[in-house]
């Protein structure tokens, strides 16, 4: 009898302790995620100006040797007014096209973008900082590191690329009449 008893005894301490591990981990599990918040749209001065079609002169010297020439952008907001997107061709280094994707943070003063080209195997991301009237961003590609600065100018604006800290090229951005 008394073998059944603590048969018994055993039994309950095992129920209370499934229950209770169970309980247990029920509570560790993690709350369900609510849905991601909508992302800010972009309300920019400096690239909000941009959006449009522009005229592109090229000239300086870039890794491939003289660089000068001309082609067109675009630049657009796109899902949902959150991102920019650019589309350039141009016919500098025997036809070039390239396509980027800019994200802004929330406080408007960092810039993220990321650039991919039909001369690049990888896209190339740039960081660095916004302002009304400036980009300035940097990043890592297979010649090293690569500055660009832009710079908004009476016409339109003005970019510089520079590669492992010597100027590269110039590109001027002057709005297309059609």
């Amino acid at each position: 009898m008394r073998r059944f008893t603590y048969l018994g005894i055993a039994a309950a301490l095992f129920a209370v302790s499934f229950v209770t591990a169970v309980t247990v981990l029920a509570e560790e599990e993690p709350a369900a995620k609510a849905a991601p918040l909508p992302q800010k749209k972009i309300d920019h001065a400096f690239l909000s100006g941009l959006v449009g079609d522009w005229n592109v002169k090229t000239s300086g010297e870039g890794p491939q040797g003289p660089m000068s020439g001309s082609g067109r952008a675009h630049f657009a907001l796109a899902a949902r007014d959150t991102i920019l997107v650019q589309e350039y061709e141009s016919d500098v280094l025997g036809g070039m096209g390239g396509h980027g994707v800019a994200k802004v943070s929330d406080d408007g003063k960092t810039l993220q973008m990321w650039w991919f080209s039909s001369h690049a195997a990888e896209p190339v991301l740039l960081t660095g900082t916004l302002t009304e009237t400036s980009a300035e961003v940097s990043g890592t590609c297979p010649e090293g590191t690569v500055d660009i600065k832009w710079k908004k100018v009476d016409g339109g604006y003005d970019f510089q690329m520079s590669l492992n800290g010597k100027p590269s090229f110039t590109d001027t951005y002057r709005k297309s009449s059609g």
